[in-house]
């Protein structure tokens, strides 16, 4: 796929975007992803998604009280096995410049689409501990943050 190709594509999924509802965040990252791994083959690998949301099955029981239980046991699984609240959807596990790392949230442009308090104490600790957290909206504000930083530039205020 080339570079106009995913740019075709991202001018369509915001006008679809407009349109209806649905999974817009997705695939602005999977279009994300798509174009760094053709862009930066020998990175490929050190760009990658963080599985902390999403939907996890429920399961409901009577407890030997009488009561009814719901309960996600992917959700009880994977909170053992170490997720935490508020990681961002990508990392890029390159350091560049001063950080050790680039670490992006994926957000659409729709109303409403804004960090979690979690998302945000998540991103002061990262930044604390040298990292770069960014926030994109679009494959084009991604495609910009990305090449800034691989070049080594200085955060932006």
């Amino acid at each position: 796929m080339s570079y106009e190709d995913i740019w075709k594509r991202e001018q369509e999924r915001q006008t679809a975007e407009k349109r209806k509802p649905g999974h817009t965040e997705s695939n602005l990252q999977q279009d994300c992803v798509r174009w760094f791994r053709l862009q930066y083959p020998k990175l490929a690998m050190l760009l990658f998604a963080v599985p902390n949301g999403g939907k996890r099955s429920r399961r409901t029981y009577v407890n030997k009280y009488g009561s009814l239980v719901t309960y996600s046991p992917e959700a009880k699984a994977m909170n053992r096995e170490g997720v935490t609240a508020g990681v961002s959807d990508l990392i890029l596990l390159k350091p560049a410049g001063p950080f050790a790392s680039l670490c992006i949230e994926m957000k659409t442009m729709e109303k409403g689409s804004r960090q979690r308090e979690s998302q945000r104490l998540w991103q002061q600790a990262v930044e604390a501990a040298g990292n770069k957290y960014v926030i994109c909206r679009t494959l084009e504000q991604f495609m910009a943050e990305v090449k800034s930083y691989l070049a080594g530039a200085t955060p932006q205020p």
